[in-house]
């Protein structure tokens, strides 16, 4: 069934752009770790500086072992200036889903 990993991430006045731009990057660094399903990031239409990352994962081993990585720690430490505040986030299951 897989593991949905939800993170909201909020830019600094003025980051917004560099967020959207790094998170893009980020997805293609994300979607090529074991275990990853896909990604996808979202930008919030009210505020344009809110981001969510999605990424589906084969298990929360699979996300866990992906995140103890230096790739991820170098990615993660690149977003450190543009946040406004640390990301926040959980895993989820799918419990329904229609077309």
């Amino acid at each position: 069934m897989g593991v949905v990993e939800l993170t909201r991430l909020r830019a600094n006045a003025g980051a917004e752009a560099e967020l959207a731009a790094n998170l893009a990057d980020g997805a293609r660094i994300i979607a090529a770790g074991d275990g990853c399903r896909g990604v996808e990031v979202l930008r919030g239409l009210e505020a344009p500086g809110e981001l969510v990352l999605v990424v589906e994962w084969e298990t929360i081993e699979a996300h866990h072992a992906f995140h103890a990585t230096d790739l991820f720690q170098h990615y993660r430490a690149s977003m450190v200036e543009i946040l406004a505040e640390a990301p926040a986030g959980g895993h989820f299951e799918r419990v329904a889903s229609a077309p």
